[in-house]
């Protein structure tokens, strides 16, 4: 049996199938029940599935969910601000981090 890594995935959208290469995510964001998949090119997918769904997909080795409605690609951040406890992502996108998720953030960029 062959083994085969793929550098896109599928995701259902209203009307098609489409496949996104994991380096073009900047962050996804939940939308009820749906999702919000934004990429490097300035451009917004909807997705059929879930935020959980969609980041079950995502390589935790380069994706983090910072809060219960968004998962950041670490390649793409900019800054933390301390103060206002937010996540500066390129083209000063500005993503909240929930506070327990804190922690395990500063762990994680630590040996980015």
């Amino acid at each position: 049996m062959h083994t085969y890594q793929f550098k896109k995935f599928p995701l259902s959208g209203l009307h098609s199938l489409f496949f996104i290469d994991f380096m073009d995510i900047v962050f996804v964001e939940a939308n009820r029940s749906y999702c919000e998949i934004y990429l490097t090119n300035g451009e917004k997918r909807l997705c059929t599935k879930s935020l959980s769904e969609v980041e079950k997909k995502l390589p935790s080795t380069i994706f983090f969910r910072c809060h219960q409605s968004y998962v950041i690609n670490l390649n793409y951040l900019q800054e933390f601000n301390k103060k206002e406890n937010t996540i500066i992502l390129v083209n000063d996108i500005n993503i909240p981090l929930a506070i327990k998720r804190k922690e395990l953030f500063l762990e994680m960029v630590k040996y980015y």
